[in-house]
């Protein structure tokens, strides 16, 4: 469903573009106050050496995935989306545990490099404070070149128009952006997106496994079917597909994984907030 894929884009760029301009806008700022000449234009080489590289691996990713056929081509979707998956969770998870000590360790990281009179350093700063956001961004994304193009095309020209005014307005303005209720919402919505998408992986190489002969057994067959009840051609059944990858007859391998990983996340959380749960779950992130 095209509003889907339109939604998912638009959230994942936002928010790994707004976590870059933060990022961007911390390291001007504390040049500015340091009254270092030229610390724009080190910023700006860095950041745009980032968009460079990583507009680059958008370009060998997009050349991959159409010049592939058959069970290359699920195969090179099913280990991208895995890898997606896995890292779009990691991040969310990391970002609640150091949202707060973000600006303290990028300011203490510019000090050592101006202490040492390492401009290379600052550059390099940017460079991989930007290119880490691009990365994580192409990869969250390619799998939906196979959900709908159009959808993520559209997302994509929204996304940059919106980063446009959060960064004119943030580096121009210093207003204030409610990050925290922001980061915590987007962190809900892409842990479920990651669940989606690595469900579609698994899929995509059962089916590479199957084609090559390999016998899974019962993990392959489909649990249930609910296609009369929900059917994926549907309006619903494409909006929930493409949200937290919905199949009307998944199999057994594919649901098992897919309940390992809420398993796994949730456990992740209780201890990470010393087992309080979801609530100060929710705290850690809002503070």
């Amino acid at each position: 469903m095209i509003e889907t894929a339109i939604l998912t884009t638009w959230v994942i760029l936002v928010r790994e573009g707004l976590e870059a301009i933060l990022i961007i806008s911390i390291i001007s700022a504390y040049l500015i106050k340091s009254k270092i000449e030229n610390g724009r234009i080190y910023v700006a080489i860095g950041v745009l050496g980032a968009l460079l590289l990583s507009l680059l691996i958008v370009a060998v990713i997009f050349l991959v995935k159409f010049a592939l056929v058959g069970i290359y081509e699920k195969l090179f979707e099913g280990i991208v989306s895995i890898t997606a998956a896995i890292i779009l969770t990691y991040v969310v998870l990391w970002m609640v545990d150091n949202a707060k000590t973000i600006k303290q360790s990028i300011e203490t990281n510019i000090s050592e490099k101006l202490q040492n009179n390492n401009k290379t350093g600052i550059i390099l700063v940017a460079f991989f404070a930007v290119f880490r956001e691009g990365l994580e961004t192409v990869l969250f994304l390619s799998p939906l070149l196979n959900v709908n193009i159009i959808g993520l095309t559209i997302g994509l020209l929204l996304g940059f128009s919106s980063l446009a005014i959060l960064a004119f307005l943030i580096l121009k303005y210093s207003i204030k952006f409610p990050l925290r209720k922001f980061f915590k919402y987007t962190s809900i919505i892409l842990i479920v997106i990651a669940a989606g998408i690595l469900s579609y992986g698994v899929h995509e190489l059962i089916e590479v496994l199957e084609l090559t002969g390999f016998e899974l057994g019962i993990l392959a067959i489909p649990v249930w079917d609910t296609s009369s009840i929900l059917n994926e051609a549907s309006l619903l059944g494409q909006f929930m597909m493409g949200l937290i990858g919905y199949d009307a007859n998944p199999e057994l391998l594919r649901l098992l994984i897919y309940l390992t990983y809420w398993m796994l996340v949730i456990i992740i959380i209780r201890n990470r907030t010393d087992g309080k749960g979801p609530k100060k779950f929710r705290k850690k992130v809002l503070d």
